[in-house]
């Protein structure tokens, strides 16, 4: 198979972390030191022996850190765009209100932790060393920007004003973690005419035969006629994007397919999805995925004991970390490949407040140990985040079925702008991301009724067919 097209360099070599604003200790005021990315400025401090208390193994960090500014900055070697190349610069994830500039040119300002981020950067990048920062401004005092409680002094429903998890800033069972930083890749990519800007696959399964309809949309550098390309479990067909055009449909139909099941029920069978995307004469692009086939009906809603309730000194006690799964727990009845089958539910929240701190190894044991537990269902909470594609991919391998909140919790959040415009976004790229998981059996419920309305609805175009508590 000939080479894709786009080209894509990491930028995680030379970073440096810069305290810039805000009270701290004489040791850490104006202190530059090297920096992990992906990473948190915590941890940074702590590995540089600036934070010898933190953040400690609840993930709390000093009050100050709260308060504080930091700069991220590194040099990376480049070649300027050639005629008719694109050149991005792409962020997994930015915690979480940011201004990004390139070559001390200002190119993006951000505030939202649960989003990846995009920017064309083809007019900035130069020949040789390019230098980028990314400065964080304290996520608490632009949520008392934003909220009226957090302007009262209720820092812990800060929350309602920015996008960052809830968890993070104390309350229901959690602690002021203060984690500012990079907590995603970086990367610039290069590409011409066209790339996969967005792949969502819907699976269903009908009888043994097993089907995907792959929507794709993508994003364009030139308008010459594209052709979309899928295969799976030895079944292939395409499609074609006509001149111009940005979105396209190809559905594949797989004959005498084995069906994915929960785990005690049978193999959680998984079959590689691979979407190409074509110009003429080049492969582009390409999207590789595994995806499983099954048939699900939720017979009743599926709850287990809410954050509020189990986020107890009583039920914390229980626990000598952090609660990663409720200690409470609740059954639900689902009907698999036509097999009904009787699931117990488990509350699911991050394994660490400083989510730098977690690692694939240790969710995926965890997800082991509730599974040999008995557990069927985890139920992320939405005072986390939308969980890693490890979880997802380790709780498709595993057999164990996810409910996902959105992550909101209560009402009360900030109306219009800026907070509406974040949750669209942040809402559309995890739905298309996580709809092709077998796994993933329903969203929960967002009790905030103006927000609650906004995600179904997205969730109701995107993913159709899934099931909505």
């Amino acid at each position: 198979m000939s080479a894709v097209a786009l080209i894509a360099n990491p930028i995680h070599e030379g970073w440096t972390l810069t305290h810039t604003g805000g009270d701290a200790p004489s040791q850490v005021e104006r202190a530059t030191i090297p920096a992990k990315v992906p990473g948190s400025a915590p941890l940074d401090l702590h590995r540089a022996g600036l934070l010898p208390d933190g953040p400690r193994e609840d993930g709390t960090a000093a009050d100050w850190m709260a308060w504080c500014e930091w700069r991220y900055a590194t040099v990376f070697a480049a070649t300027p765009a050639t005629e008719g190349e694109r050149v991005d610069l792409v962020f997994d994830g930015l915690d979480t209100v940011a201004t990004v500039k390139l070559n001390d040119t200002e190119i993006a300002r951000t505030k939202n932790m649960h989003r990846c981020y995009r920017f064309d950067v083809r007019e900035l990048v130069m020949g040789g060393a390019n230098r980028l920062t990314v400065d964080f401004a304290s996520a608490l005092a632009y949520a008392r920007g934003v909220d009226a409680d957090a302007q009262r002094g209720d820092v812990t429903r800060a929350y309602r004003g920015v996008r960052k998890m809830a968890w993070g800033f104390g309350p229901f069972g959690g602690v002021p973690a203060h984690s500012t930083g990079i907590r995603g890749g970086v990367r610039i990519e290069r590409w011409r005419v066209a790339r996969l800007d967005e792949v969502r696959p819907l699976v269903s399964l009908d009888g043994e035969t097993g089907r995907v309809q792959v929507h794709v949309r993508v994003e364009r550098a030139s308008g010459e006629p594209l052709t979309v390309w899928a295969s799976v479990a030895g079944a292939e067909a395409t499609a074609q994007i006509p001149p111009g055009e940005v979105t396209g449909v190809v559905t594949v139909e797989a004959p005498q397919i084995e069906a994915w099941w929960p785990h005690g029920h049978g193999p959680a069978r998984l079959y590689d999805l691979v979407v190409d995307l074509h110009s003429t004469d080049e492969r582009l692009d390409t999207h590789a995925r595994r995806v499983g086939f099954r048939s699900v009906t939720l017979d009743g809603a599926v709850n287990a004991a809410p954050a509020t309730e189990w986020a107890t000194a009583d039920a914390r006690e229980e626990f000598a970390d952090p609660p990663q799964v409720s200690p409470r727990t609740e059954r639900v009845s689902v009907t698999v490949n036509d097999q009904q089958v009787d699931l117990t539910v488990a509350r699911w929240t991050p394994l660490d407040t400083v989510l730098a701190r977690v690692v694939d190894e240790d969710v995926r044991a965890t997800i082991e140990r509730q599974r040999e537990a008995g557990v069927g269902v985890l139920h992320v909470d939405g005072v986390g985040v939308y969980e890693s594609p490890h979880f997802y991919e380790a709780c498709d391998e595993l057999g164990m079925f996810v409910v996902q909140d959105p992550p909101f919790v209560g009402d009360g959040y900030r109306a219009g702008a800026p907070v509406q415009g974040e949750a669209i976004e942040e809402t559309r790229e995890h739905v298309a991301r996580l709809a092709p998981h077998p796994s993933l059996l329903t969203y929960g419920t967002v009790e905030d009724r103006a927000y609650g309305s906004l995600v179904s609805g997205i969730i109701a175009v995107l993913d159709p067919a899934r099931l909505t508590t």
